[in-house]
């Protein structure tokens, strides 16, 4: 339960192997790779080597990697655009669908084999024809609404701008309840109106006058009526126009529905394009690590971490893959790499989903006690005392467990169903300590939050105290570790003994003939508060460290701020069951008939608001607790994560060799 041992790896092949190598590799998933190309040494080796020919071969290496994320990029909106128009699964069949499980050799075969570019085209062919017949139809049923409304035309607009007798306007006039614009276009002198159509909107309407102007001077004098001349694109009647633009829309329509089939039936498309994308990533990934790798004329070089227990099955792997044509250096990490080295957590099942809290702030150095197992139970009993209700936690942890049951090849979401079905057991357990299950009083309760608030209060500083206690600890036995003797003392052996010591004096005279306990207190802490100064001296070879020992006693200050944060765990858990005590109270004064129709109504979203807010208190608080209080006494982080060249698992559940 710790930091996982690494061991740092150095591998030396031909240059023709390269790509073979990084491939077994990222089949076997256990090294991380570092970049050797911001290395001096390397630097200095590989200009030392390169001629013309070998910079214009590395500048054509460079370009695979674009090449093939242009190709995940082109995959990727195929995808898209398939999954558009297929079913949609509901959130069920999503958390409950497995992904395919493939070999590693089985995915890099059916990535090779698949034909990307055909699969990749046809979308796009598929995406512009439809595009373009969407257009086209919504064109046509435009036209088809213009061509029913007029076709009742016996004259094209076109035709009756060049008649030599008559003007003829065709258009339209706005329409309301009285015919207002309809009957002044009428009225206007020297006209003949005829009427082909109407609708709430407008009027259509045919204009006859004897030809004693311009045709545009005789549109101009239907102004007064507010008349609109036709906009008419065709060349044919609309009665001769109607039938040809119905069969084309018909024809248009009936192609778009089979395209669309098309893409309905597209799921084993889909699904190959799901295994070429994490192909190509793949692929990606090992471009990257190639372009990181050392380079000579003819001899490659990669250089990375492992962990220890898996440096062996690595030998064996590479052994029986190249025959010796790969050699392997082992080496443990030095003292100036021990930041460089990747951060492997590896803890027990209960309480690895806690590894997240530890995330959230930063990952261990690689020379740093992992916390997890240390914060874990503070953080799980915190959690429960803050939210403190057997409902919501029974709630919680069914919630939790059915998520845990549908939710299949998804380890992070699995993970997180774990974490909270951890949190709802100790606020289920808090809850029946308190006696409280959604706001009402259990007849059972070892802590009654009504009459034993000091009870909870001196509880909630016990805790602290305990944790602030094992920070100290920890900080000792990491500075000792290291052989600063100074930093383990001062600040860590040191307060725990004046801790210690202030504990015995408040509770020697409150015991009963243990009045001497407060007597060994006060030496205790006098002792070591002497020592802090004294250490600092020494440290500092002169009186100059009695500064620096007087501001490290000042941090008895911080310690009071501690211990009163510390005080959250029982305002927050009172506070919570009180609140839902006041929404049950609110249900209980609706009267009877309303309290099982709008009263379960208000219960459920009341609790629901309740729980929400109760679980985002608890979660928040119970963080600051540990990166404020516990971290803040032993814990710096900064480790960077472990990201072994493995296979990318996104869409495809891909079976690695190596031994678990």
């Amino acid at each position: 339960m710790a930091v996982s041992p690494m061991q740092k790896i150095t591998l030396v092949t031909s240059k023709a192997l390269l790509p073979e190598l990084l491939t077994v590799l990222q089949e076997d998933g256990q090294v991380h790779l570092n970049n050797l190309k911001v290395l001096d040494d390397w630097q200095d080796l590989e200009a030392s080597e390169r001629g013309t020919s070998k910079r214009e071969e590395e500048a054509e290496a460079v370009n695979l990697l674009p090449q093939l994320q242009k190709r995940q990029e082109k995959v990727q909106k195929a995808l898209t655009l398939y999954q558009q128009h297929l079913p949609k699964k509901g959130l069920v069949a999503s958390l409950t669908e497995e992904l395919p499980e493939l070999t590693f050799q089985e995915l890099e075969a059916q990535g090779r084999q698949f034909n990307e570019q055909l699969a990749v085209n046809r979308a796009s062919q598929l995406n512009k024809r439809l595009k373009d017949l969407e257009k086209e139809a919504q064109t046509l049923q435009a036209d088809l609404a213009l061509l029913t409304q007029w076709q009742k035309l016996d004259v094209l607009p076109q035709g009756g701008q060049d008649h030599q007798v008559v003007n003829v306007a065709i258009g339209t006039v706005p329409a309301d309840s009285i015919d207002r614009y309809y009957k002044a276009l009428a009225a206007l002198p020297d006209l003949v109106v005829k009427r082909v159509f109407s609708n709430p909107q407008e009027v259509g309407v045919v204009v006859f006058s004897q030809k004693l102007s311009s045709q545009a001077d005789f549109l101009d004098s239907l102004a007064p009526a507010s008349f609109q001349a036709l906009d008419y694109p065709f060349d044919r009647l609309p009665q001769e126009q109607l039938p040809m633009t119905s069969e084309r829309l018909k024809t248009v329509q009936e192609t778009i529905q089979a395209i669309r089939q098309e893409l309905t039936q597209s799921q084993e498309t889909v699904d190959q394009l799901k295994i070429q994308l994490d192909y190509l990533a793949n692929h990606s990934l090992r471009e990257t690590a190639s372009q990181n790798a050392g380079l000579t004329e003819h001899l490659a070089a990669v250089e990375g971490w492992t962990e220890t227990r898996a440096t062996a099955h690595l030998q064996e792997i590479l052994k029986q893959t190249f025959n010796g044509l790969v050699v392997m250096k082992v080496a443990d990490a030095k003292d100036e790499e021990l930041d460089q080295v990747p951060i492997k957590l590896r803890n027990h099942p209960l309480v690895a989903p806690f590894e997240s809290v530890t995330r959230m702030y930063a990952l261990p150095k690689y020379n740093e006690v992992d916390p997890t197992p240390y914060l874990a139970p503070f953080y799980w009993t915190f959690f429960g005392m803050m939210v403190a209700d057997l409902g919501y936690g029974l709630l919680v942890m069914l919630a939790t467990a059915i998520g845990l049951w549908l939710i299949k090849g998804r380890e992070s979401l699995r993970t997180t169903c774990k974490f909270y079905f951890s949190l709802g057991l100790s606020t289920a357990i808090w809850g029946a300590i308190y006696g409280s299950a959604f706001g009402f009083n259990l007849p059972f309760k070892l802590i009654d939050t009504n009459t034993d608030v000091t009870t909870i209060l001196l509880i909630s500083v016990g805790l602290g105290f305990l944790q602030i206690m094992t920070g100290l600890f920890l900080n000792t036995y990491q500075k000792a570790k290291r052989r600063d003797f100074h930093e383990a003392y001062a600040n860590g052996l040191a307060w725990i003994f004046i801790l210690l010591g202030l504990v015995a004096m408040v509770l020697g005279p409150m015991i009963p003939g243990a009045a001497w306990l407060g007597t060994v207190g006060q030496i205790l802490a006098a002792v070591n508060a002497i020592g802090i100064v004294l250490s600092s001296v020494i440290k500092a070879k002169s009186l100059g460290g009695l500064g620096s020992g007087l501001y490290n006693l000042y941090g008895i200050s911080g310690y009071i701020g501690d211990f009163v944060s510390y005080t959250r765990l029982m305002a927050l858990g009172l506070s919570g069951g009180s609140i839902g005590a006041a929404f049950n109270t609110i249900v209980a004064f609706l009267p009877v008939w309303a309290r099982f129709s709008i009263g379960l109504l208000l219960f459920v979203l009341l609790h629901g608001l309740n729980i929400f807010l109760s679980m985002l208190s608890g979660y928040v608080h119970g963080a600051r607790l540990m990166f404020v209080e516990f971290f803040g006494k032993f814990y710096e982080g900064g480790g960077q994560p472990f990201q072994p060249l493995a296979p990318v698992n996104q869409n495809v559940q891909t079976k690695v060799k190596s031994e678990e």
